[in-house]
């Protein structure tokens, strides 16, 4: 089982860098709050009272923010939310977060990609094929817990995102995977969630509105009739199209802010078992290409209380650039 890269462990929050097979989400062996156990920094009494408010699939990996506040947690998960900079009163310390996510999306090499997100315009889908920069509004589809029922409802949310420069995979990645790289551009895509961070909000507004998934990531909507326009097709994992299905979107950055502390997060995909997916747009510690990176600080930058910063700014601006 892959270990959990615990950040940070605090009596208000737990941060935690999460490989691919492990779901922040359950409580199984060997899992996410298990290991938070094993490793001391969570009492087995505690479980009960212990969420984690940002969540993360297993087929996913990044930054993970936990709470042992349970009024916290559950008025997170529930309809309540109203921002995505989240607020609660917790013994006098106001709490909130913000996070961005990077995916990367693939297209065959003969498709334009400024005709096609053109032809995928709609009234939820806005985007500026100059900066490709966009937005998305529609709603999500969420499971949330009434007393002891499990409902499925849908919630308005919002995106924003940007898309960077395309690249040719590697020929090595094409002989060895030729069904998901061969003839194709990848694409990385930042993500952020806008005034509400649902559980599964960037992986169904990217497939409802691209019309694509993921890299490797399924048509998840073949049981449905509905195929997406270039997908993986299937359900079960195929080692002649990757050797895992793990799915390249990754939380790549954490804004925590409690009163007057600020903290900035930066994960990289730690495990190097899992960077082939993302080879050509990661450092060799793990950590995006510059491109990437400076976008993310970009953000990052609104939430600090300086201006102007040199590039690389991490120390500057108060990130943690997480160990490999």
């Amino acid at each position: 089982m892959p270990k959990i890269d615990i950040i940070k462990h605090g009596w208000s929050h737990t941060v935690i860098n999460k490989p691919y097979g492990i779901s922040s989400f359950g409580k199984e062996a060997g899992g996410a709050f298990d290991q938070l156990v094993l490793e001391g920094k969570l009492n087995p009494e505690d479980i009960p009272k212990f969420r984690f408010v940002t969540n993360l699939g297993r087929k996913q990996t990044g930054g993970v923010i936990g709470t042992a506040f349970q009024t916290f947690a559950f008025k997170h998960h529930s309809a309540a939310r109203r921002r995505g900079m989240f607020y609660e009163k917790i013994d006098d310390c106001q709490f909130s977060f913000r996070a961005q996510y990077v995916g990367l999306f693939a297209l065959p090499d003969t498709v334009d990609i400024n005709n096609y997100f053109e032809s995928i315009r709609s009234r939820y889908f806005k985007i500026n094929t100059i900066t490709m920069q966009g937005f998305i509004d529609s709603d999500v589809t969420m499971v949330e817990q009434e007393g002891s029922v499990k409902l499925i409802k849908t919630r308005p949310a919002e995106t924003s995102f940007t898309i960077l420069e395309g690249k040719r995979p590697s020929t090595d990645l094409i002989d060895k995977y030729p069904k998901l790289f061969k003839s194709k551009i990848i694409y990385p895509i930042i993500m952020r969630p806008v005034r509400r961070n649902f559980d599964n909000q960037i992986m169904s507004h990217f497939n409802d509105n691209f019309g694509i998934p993921f890299l490797n990531d399924i048509n998840y909507k073949a049981d449905k009739g509905h195929e997406l326009t270039f997908g993986r097709g299937n359900f079960h994992l195929e080692p002649s199209i990757f050797k895992s299905d793990q799915i390249a979107l990754h939380c790549a950055h954490i804004h925590i802010g409690q009163r007057k502390l600020k903290e900035n997060f930066m994960f990289p995909i730690y495990n190097k078992e899992d960077r082939e997916l993302w080879t050509g747009f990661l450092q060799e510690d793990g950590y995006f290409i510059d491109e990437i990176q400076y976008n993310l600080v970009n953000y990052a930058k609104r939430f600090q209380r300086k201006a102007d910063y040199p590039f690389p700014i991490f120390k500057a601006l108060g990130i943690t650039k997480i160990h490999k």
